[in-house]
């Protein structure tokens, strides 16, 4: 998982300290060194490759610390970080919003040493972070320290904060997203064997898993394992903005630790063009558009909706609304796409365009919408297309769709 549902927490604010605006750094003022550890809690979603981290202190002055953080174990490492000094329960609660709220997992409660762990294990990816060096280094260098578990106590943070799959779908999703991302420990911990040298010969960076499809084999009987399932899986994964598809065959069986993977191969591998994968990645998208009737509308809707991803494009504001939970990953057809709930771009042409893949989900917006902002907007269409076009209406520059599928016609 590449970063999709993390939006960069800029330090230099109320309350706040690190990272400043426009990549200026700031060292963080430094704080008495004696603290005290009051409690952390992480979010279920190791094996996703992320996960979101809230830890609360209490330093010699009686103040309230509290951290917010974004680590990432495929590429960035300590990929975001806040600190609140006495700030807001309301406004810390935003902010923990804007960083977990896409990540589709719940928090459980951390000791100080799977907390620590958790944010080493981290910084290992990427020892430069410059959260690391001017955030967490003048104030909690203990947490960089090296700290060292044995593999029961490993496995015990993974069932924490993984969590263990519970079925062979989500064991191959998750176990091919762990190897796509080169997250060989996050792999292990799903697996009994080492991940094969032609996987390294293949993928030498981390990529990501866009689609895989699982199909079962013929079952093989082999004395004295039990429950062996043998599967093959078409893996669609792009990796340095090309794109790969791999044949994989899987064997998974009962074992003290649950269902695991007992055996892989990899039977071929291909490259493929942006216009083949586009085709493997197709879907039928549903859009309404409605005219914004309140020029306020944006702010608003920004407000009530802090855990939503934002891109700023030429023409307007993409927000992205995640889904609550994973659940995508315990399907026989894995699309990262899957993770997402429903787009909606705020035009400056006061448009606003709701894009999802499910129609039901359409209709459900159409009424939160209609009680959250009533006299807002008045709904004035909706289409529906065998592949998503909304991408390309948000990169186009226009800011009236119509308009733009009107100049697009052939």
């Amino acid at each position: 998982m590449n970063n999709r549902n993390f939006k960069v927490l800029q330090g230099g604010k109320s309350g706040g300290i690190g990272m400043a605006a426009k990549g200026k750094v700031f060292k963080a003022p430094v704080l008495p060194p004696r603290m005290t550890f009051i409690r952390a809690e992480a979010t279920t979603t190791r094996l996703m490759g992320v996960v979101g981290v809230v830890a609360h202190y209490l330093n010699e002055q009686k103040q309230h610390l509290t951290q917010v953080i974004h680590l990432d174990y495929e590429e960035y490492g300590i990929d975001g970080y806040q600190l609140f000094v006495d700030e807001s329960e309301a406004h810390i609660e935003q902010e923990i919003s804007k960083v977990t709220g896409g990540l589709g997992g719940v928090f459980v409660p951390l000791t100080y040493e799977q907390y620590r762990y958790l944010i080493y294990e981290a910084y290992q990816i990427d020892l430069k972070t410059m959260h690391a060096e001017y955030d967490l280094l003048p104030i909690f260098p203990e947490l960089l320290e090296p700290i060292q578990l044995d593999e029961a106590q490993f496995r015990a943070i993974l069932d924490l904060v993984g969590p263990r799959a519970g079925s062979d779908y989500q064991c191959l999703n998750y176990g091919i997203m762990r190897l796509t991302g080169l997250d060989h420990k996050g792999f292990e911990y799903l697996s009994d064997v080492a991940v094969p040298s032609a996987w390294h010969q293949e993928v030498t960076s981390p990529g990501t898993l866009l689609k895989n499809t699982i199909f079962r084999l013929e079952d093989e009987a082999v004395v004295g394992v039990s429950g062996l399932k043998t599967y093959r899986c078409e893996t669609l994964i792009d990796y340095y903005n090309r794109y790969k598809l791999l044949y994989l065959r899987f064997q998974i069986a009962d074992t003290l630790r649950g269902r695991t993977i007992v055996g892989i191969q990899i039977e071929t591998v291909m490259n493929i063009s942006a216009y083949e994968a586009s085709f493997q990645l197709r879907k039928r998208e549903h859009i309404a558009v409605y005219e914004i009737l309140n020029g306020e509308f944006n702010e608003l809707f920004e407000e009530l909706h802090p855990e939503m991803l934002i891109n700023t494009h030429g023409a307007g504001d993409l927000f992205t609304q995640f889904n609550t939970d994973n659940d995508h990953v315990d399907r026989a057809v894995y699309y990262l796409s899957d993770d997402v709930y429903a787009n909606y771009y705020i035009t400056d042409e006061e448009q606003l365009v709701v894009s999802s893949f499910s129609l039901e989900t359409l209709d459900y917006i159409e009424i939160d919408l209609g009680q959250a902002f009533e006299g807002c907007l008045a709904k004035i269409g909706e289409m529906t297309a065998d592949q998503s076009i909304l991408y390309e209406f948000v990169t186009s520059g226009y800011g009236n769709i119509y308009e733009y599928l009107d100049d697009s016609k052939p």
